[in-house]
């Protein structure tokens, strides 16, 4: 956790800044041309939060930030910006004509975004504004990728196109060739030897002479990834299988089917003979690139759409649940885990109370990491669906641990069948004591977060009366559920109250750096004391779910993380 200051409108920079790798920059989707996914990285997790910037228009977008020359360059929905590298503030936009999707690609001072509404625009990197566009037949939904003095992208127009970047045969913006395909092309062309890999919407990946565009072989792959080139194999995956093509003939050297039906929702990487996938049912997978050999399995327990990078010992993934990891590539283990972002939703997502059940219950709405994270030296960019781009960094300061964000006691209402929330944060700067009546089920739910390195769910210890407590932690919201009496089990069976007195709950908690927190909690327990009457709108829903619990965390997830406490007090 660390403190936060504004700069400018939109972006927040934390103090205490690192320092950064000089030289080494990230300029188009993926690292490089091949499309390996390669990171020049260095630094090991836990990664710290140096800044953040939010768009305004605050949109989803699935393209990832590139960096170069000191600046980073992002989409959101609508609009491409350029922020400084070490400060998040805000150089220029651009605004773009529909939805952005696809990646930008940086060369020699011009940004160049294939955009929804069928234009490659180049923008001056250091002004934002236009140098030249060209035209296609329709969406530009591929990342372009450099050769020479050429950029190759895809079109939905069914066409694959190599525009002119420089003075020459061709004019800045012509184009050099293009090559029609059967269907549209939506995949981002990977290079290697002397192709062009497209895959096409036709189900076949195609390899064109990067001189010419000539077809040169097609191999059907069904419906597949973006493809990536490593040591004269084109590596692209569809469904569940993955395969690896000879870049010369597009001949088979080996195929694999992927384990417990996992299906392929990102484009593999590739370091030292080791391919890296990411899978649409969470789990994570490494490959021998020699024969496809399964070196190992992790799952992470959520989707993963977002397309990795990978470093020298680690790989950095986003899933679909709003979380950043770092994996060890020796063995796929946790090293690192940041939640982006609260669990959120709006009033308008929110079901409406009724006469009948007076329910709130919340409903899961996601800020997810969809596009690819980027990794050089000790500093990490990721960008979620929300538009927000975070950047962190191995070297920045994080100096104070996790912060109890609120608490409150889940208790029986006048109606028993209803729970009340009942505050337990500091009112005006004061630690309240909350007296409740001791007629169970009674839980505590408490939002723990750090934006500095992260919460490292792993170190989290309860205690009540100074006796270990166990509880239910949900990663997703970043709360902890504690079970201070629950219902008994079994029809008939008498409830038996909390016994009158005062009881102080502990809760220590770690981030990913080592910085400690510890938050105390009292409650007082009077049997004599009137149970709450329910308000409209006030229920935290029925008393089943784990341990009792009434809440969110115990009545729609009971089970993640880990065990939850029974008993009385």
């Amino acid at each position: 956790m660390r403190t936060l200051m504004h700069v400018g409108l939109v972006a927040l920079v934390f103090l205490g800044l690192g320092s950064a790798e000089e030289g080494a920059d990230w300029t188009m989707w993926k690292g490089d041309p091949a499309r390996t996914g390669g990171a020049p990285d260095s630094a090991m997790p836990p990664m710290n939060l140096l800044w953040r910037f939010t768009t305004e228009d605050n949109k989803q977008s699935y393209a990832s930030p590139i960096v170069a020359d000191g600046r980073v360059f992002f989409c959101s929905q609508r609009k491409v910006y350029c922020l400084d590298d070490e400060t998040g503030q805000k150089l220029w936009e651009f605004e773009m004509g529909l939805p952005q999707k696809a990646t930008p690609a940086y060369r020699d001072g011009i940004l160049y975004v294939g955009n929804p509404d069928g234009f490659l625009y180049a923008i001056n990197a250091a002004t934002g504004g236009p140098a030249w566009q060209f035209q296609t037949g329709s969406g530009i939904h591929s990342s372009p990728a450099f050769v020479g003095d050429h950029v190759i992208f895809g079109s939905n127009d069914s066409y694959v196109y190599a525009v002119s970047l420089a003075e020459g045969a061709k004019q800045p913006g012509q184009a050099v060739w293009q090559q029609k395909l059967p269907r549209p092309i939506s995949g981002s062309p990977a290079i290697g030897e002397n192709y062009a890999f497209v895959v096409c919407n036709d189900l076949y990946l195609y390899a064109l002479d990067l001189e010419t565009g000539e077809l040169r072989w097609k191999t059907r792959v069904g419906p597949a990834t973006s493809p990536a080139y490593w040591d004269g194999l084109v590596l692209v995956g569809s469904g569940e299988y993955f395969y690896a093509l000879r870049a010369g003939t597009g001949n088979e050297k080996w195929r694999v089917r992927l384990p417990d039906r996992a299906s392929l929702s990102n484009s593999p990487v590739v370091r030292e003979g080791t391919i890296y996938l990411g899978s649409a049912n969470g789990q994570l997978l490494a490959l021998e690139i020699s024969r496809g050999r399964q070196l190992w399995a992790a799952a992470l327990g959520e989707p993963t759409e977002s397309t990795p990078s990978v470093g020298e010992k680690c790989l950095w993934i986003g899933s679909s649940k709003g979380f950043v990891y770092g994996v060890s590539l020796k063995d796929g283990s946790v090293l690192w885990k940041y939640r982006i972002h609260d669990f959120m939703h709006t009033e308008e997502t929110k079901p409406k109370a009724t006469d009948k059940t007076n329910d709130r219950d919340k409903i899961d709405v996601y800020y997810n990491v969809f596009s690819s994270p980027v990794v050089i030296g000790d500093k990490l960019y990721v960008q979620g669906d929300d538009g927000t781009l975070y950047r962190f960094a191995a070297s920045a300061l994080d100096e104070y641990g996790p912060e109890l964000k609120t608490a409150e006691m889940h208790v029986p209402s006048f109606d028993p069948r209803r729970l009340v929330r009942v505050s337990m944060d500091p009112v005006d700067g004061e630690e309240p004591v909350v007296e409740i009546n001791g007629q169970p089920p009674i839980t505590m739910q408490a939002k723990i977060v750090d934006e500095g390195s992260g919460v490292n769910e792993a170190a989290l210890k309860v205690t009540l009366n100074g006796k270990d407590r166990s509880f239910l932690w949900d990663s997703v919201e970043s709360t902890m559920t504690i079970a201070l009496a629950e219902a008994p089990e079994g029809a008939g069976t008498a409830m038996k109250n909390v016994p009158d007195g005062q009881y102080q709950i502990v809760i220590k908690a770690v981030d990913w750096t080592g910085n400690e927190s510890s938050h105390t909690k009292w409650v007082i327990v009077n049997n004599n004391k009137p149970r709450p009457r329910l308000k409209a709108r006030e229920s935290t829903g029925g008393t089943g779910g784990a341990a009792g619990g009434g809440g969110a965390a115990g009545g729609r997830r009971g089970g993640r993380g880990g065990g939850m406490g029974g008993g009385n007090f």
